[in-house]
């Protein structure tokens, strides 16, 4: 793979994209270690230095187009310790959890399990995302989960539209009209039995990834 020398002096500057799609390797001084420190303390971390960036994953991923950084360069600039990249990137927020990157790796990487983390640190620091689209529908659909157990389909667009400053949703009211009409949609959100012990699976999952 084409990496930027990481010690001389005519080193490509960081943040460049190479030829491979991902940005040029920082300087020493620039890895963030304790990055690379903070993935230690999951287990799906174990492998990451197996990738040999065949690009079988980003090859299967349904989205990679959509991507800033496909799923094998990730995996590179997490070696490279480039957190403020990734972290800014919307890579991370566009996969669809179909896990066929894990199914079909070489070397086993969980790289769906992987994405989960990295999404889980960008909130927890607050990381500025270069598209808010991405991330607010996340957050929208995970908050529908969490309040009714299940995707208040509803609710949880509204929640985006009114997060995500995207005008553009304005134009979709006519079709969600239809929607209601036709009870495609319901206008009242049904919550599942049993919330609390629902709810107990959240805390127990955010207690193990160490999730907000």
């Amino acid at each position: 793979m084409e990496i930027a020398s990481t010690t001389s002096k005519g080193a490509i500057p960081q943040g460049t994209k190479l030829s491979t799609g991902v940005p040029a390797g920082p300087l020493l001084k620039d890895i963030d270690r304790q990055f690379l420190e903070y993935l230690k303390k999951y287990p799906v971390s174990e492998m990451l230095n197996t990738c040999i960036q065949c690009g079988i994953c980003s090859g299967t991923c349904p989205v990679a187009h959509e991507m800033d950084y496909k799923p094998h360069e990730i995996i590179r600039m997490i070696q490279l310790g480039q957190k403020k990249q990734i972290m800014e990137s919307k890579a991370i927020w566009i996969c669809v959890n179909c896990y066929l990157c894990t199914i079909r790796c070489p070397r086993n990487i969980e790289r769906t399990e992987i994405l989960s983390v990295l999404r889980s640190l960008a909130i927890s620091e607050g990381y500025r995302l270069r598209d808010r689209r991405n991330y607010t529908f996340y957050k929208a659909f995970t908050d529908s989960i969490k309040k009714h157990g299940r995707v208040a389909e509803l609710h949880m667009i509204m929640d985006w539209f009114l997060h995500s400053y995207n005008i553009k949703l304005v134009t979709k009211i006519p079709f969600a009209l239809r929607m209601l009409v036709k009870h495609k949609i319901k206008f009242r959100a049904h919550n599942i039995k049993n919330r609390k012990i629902f709810n107990r699976m959240f805390d127990k999952s955010s207690e193990l990834w160490n999730t907000p």
